[in-house]
């Protein structure tokens, strides 16, 4: 019907607009090579993660294996990681070093190979951009405002070349980064902007905390201890299993783990 129609109609517009802003993007950075669906494991094209055990494990190694929306090869053998969401999920390191967001810094971890550098994680929305012209001072240039409006969410390593090589040339705010330069050529302070020494910290603190849930699974160490994720959510919000999970705070021993705390 024409309900059906409208749906369909508006799902066709946005992904035209989210692709030409992806264009937009890959132009204006300094890409030498983007790969989709780069598979990492045994026999795929990235070898897996693997995790070294000790003695009381076996001495044994746990392989971790995924598939990485995009990764893009950038200038100095550096990698930049991008994964598609159609949520609004935030990357913030705090939650990262703590184990809550462990995505992004493990297809990182796996993109590298153990030689190459980062560049920056981040999600790409895939939303409708919502413009607000009220006052009239965004519709001077609504395409950049959409621009904006879709820009990387992540964090990116607080380097010159870096930051050029993912937004390109750029005076004020960036229509690929959250971040801005000021008139000085200087970036603006922000959390969206890392120094290398700082992400592979952030990096090798999330490996351990993997080490940590592989061991934990390995002794069959199960708990329910879902988190309290970006804006208060948690994750049992979108749990399938939520109809015949026991958890529940009222009862004693039963709590949530917030990160930030």
């Amino acid at each position: 019907g024409n309900e059906e129609k409208y749906r369909s109609d508006r799902i066709l517009d946005t992904c035209i607009q989210v692709a030409k802003n992806l264009v937009s993007q890959v132009r204006a950075g300094s890409i030498l090579k983007g790969s989709f669906e780069v598979g990492f494991g045994r026999g795929r094209e990235i070898p897996p993660i693997e995790i070294k055990l000790g003695e009381e494990d076996g001495n044994a190694t746990a392989y971790i294996e995924g598939i990485i929306d995009r990764v893009d090869y950038l200038p100095g053998d550096r990698v930049k990681i991008i994964d598609y969401k159609t949520g609004n999920i935030e990357f913030k390191a705090e939650e990262a070093r703590k184990g809550y967001l462990l995505q992004l810094m493990l297809y990182m971890e796996a993109a590298r190979e153990k030689v190459k550098r980062p560049a920056g994680v981040f999600y790409y929305h895939i939303k409708e951009p919502l413009i607000d012209v009220t006052d009239g001072s965004a519709a001077k240039d609504l395409p950049q405002e959409i621009a904006k409006e879709l820009r990387l969410e992540g964090v990116a390593v607080d380097d010159p070349e870096v930051v050029t090589s993912i937004a390109g040339d750029f005076m004020g705010a960036s229509d690929v980064l959250p971040i801005s330069r000021k008139k000085d050529g200087s970036f603006k302070k922000t959390k969206k902007l890392m120094s290398e020494e700082d992400f592979n910290d952030m990096e090798n603190t999330v490996m351990q905390v993997v080490k940590g849930k592989v061991e934990d699974l390995l002794k069959g160490r199960v708990a329910v201890e879902p988190m309290v994720g970006h804006n208060n959510t948690n994750a049992c919000v979108y749990c399938e299993y939520r109809p015949v999970c026991r958890f529940d705070k009222v009862f004693e021993g039963n709590k949530m783990i917030d990160p930030k705390v």
